[in-house]
């Protein structure tokens, strides 16, 4: 095989492999990584008749990857987070949010449960959560 002909596929192989080396998209964040515990106190306007507070379950955060109950999410690097979870119940699909921003070992933002619905209500909570 002539020189020429080794060093054009041996180019050819090397630009095929540089695209996928590229694709990676750095380091995972975990400045947020751990377990947050907290409340849910109930913040909106009482008319939707919510209760005044919610049960938190523990947020998990690990390598930037986000999971509170049905919902899944990822920290962006600022430590904002914003996830939705839809719940299928007898009367409907059920839109619930969690936004919010992480920052000197807490969470805070807000939940907020109900149907996507026009004249349907929203329970509105602030969550609370430490490190």
């Amino acid at each position: 095989m002539p020189r020429t002909h080794f060093s054009w596929i041996a180019l050819c192989l090397l630009a095929l492999a540089l695209p996928v080396a590229g694709c990676q998209t750095g380091p995972a964040i975990t400045a947020f990584d751990g377990y947050y515990t907290g409340e849910a106190q109930n913040i909106g306007d009482g008319v939707a008749n919510c209760p005044p507070t919610q049960t938190t379950m523990p947020m998990r955060v690990s390598g930037g990857e986000v999971s509170y109950g049905d919902f899944r999410g990822w920290v962006k690097p600022a430590g904002e987070l914003e996830m939705s979870s839809w719940r299928d119940e007898l009367t409907g699909s059920f839109k619930n949010t969690v936004a919010g921003q992480f920052g000197d070992n807490k969470f805070t933002g807000q939940l907020k449960l109900g149907p996507p619905v026009k004249g349907g209500f929203v329970c509105t909570y602030r969550l609370t959560m430490s490190r």
